[in-house]
């Protein structure tokens, strides 16, 4: 068993889960973060935060998540939820769809 906290919770995952993202929606029934390309992590659509840090989570081994915070868009603040580049998880670093696939200038 693989213990993390998840968005304020700690929780308990079993440990053949392939990648974090495995865990999140099949074990725990998160199910913001989707599976766009994994395990190729290259579309970005399973974003996190752990410990304050944009990662996509199909490139995230169980192991290094162990013990960390885990943050999902259910665990972001209602009021911090925003369409724009400026929300809570692009804030941390993750790319923007807005800023790759958007019009150009």
């Amino acid at each position: 068993m693989k213990l993390f906290v998840l968005n304020g919770n700690e929780v308990k995952v079993a440990d053949d889960h392939p990648h974090l993202l495995s865990a999140l929606r099949e074990e725990l029934g998160v199910t913001s973060p989707k599976d766009g390309c994994a395990p190729s992590g290259q579309c970005g659509c399973c974003t996190v935060l752990l410990d304050g840090k944009a990662v996509v989570s199909c490139q995230v081994p169980l192991s290094r998540a162990e013990g960390k915070h885990v943050v999902t868009l259910e665990g972001v603040a209602e009021d911090e939820r925003r369409p724009s580049p400026s929300g809570a998880l692009s804030s941390a670093g993750s790319a923007s769809r807005a800023s790759c696939c958007g019009p150009r200038a």
